[in-house]
């Protein structure tokens, strides 16, 4: 951090705040934007089971996600959209998720939970969704969004 910090602070000397925000400061939020929207996408959809401790296991977390395709920037971003197989086999290349999944797909189809709605309105709609439903009794054993 500090190291980052001094070279920002050489970069504002040198060439102005406005350039650092330009090439410094807005990248880093598109980045740390997209990195919450695809976190909150891979965790949240309608039919995906949240679980109380003395229900949930490995197998009911790690398949409690969602596929979802990222457009354009799904192999840049490793084929991460290929959820469920990133944390059921967490070593896993990410050269090999799209096999993998394709696999677990044909051999446990009922198991597979997938979305092929664009990215942003998907967000959109399960935020809606999260800030709705988000509070959960103490004594639920499970949660699903409506």
């Amino acid at each position: 951090m500090g190291v980052t910090g001094l070279a920002a602070y050489q970069y504002y000397v040198a060439y102005g705040l406005a350039t650092l925000i330009v090439h410094y400061g807005m990248p880093l939020l598109m980045l740390g934007t997209y990195i919450v929207v695809v976190t909150f996408l891979h965790h949240h959809e309608v039919d995906i089971p949240w679980y109380a401790d003395e229900r949930w296991d490995f197998v009911r977390g790690q398949l409690s996600t969602v596929d979802r395709h990222y457009g354009m920037v799904h192999y840049i971003i490793h084929c991460i959209g290929t959820h469920q197989m990133h944390h059921m086999f967490t070593r896993i290349p990410h050269y090999h998720l799209e096999d993998a999944t394709m696999h677990f797909r044909q051999a446990f189809p009922h198991l597979v939970r997938r979305s092929d709605e664009p990215v942003l309105p998907a967000f959109v709609r399960m935020f809606k969704k999260f800030a709705e439903q988000s509070t959960i009794d103490d004594d639920a054993k499970e949660h699903i969004y409506k």
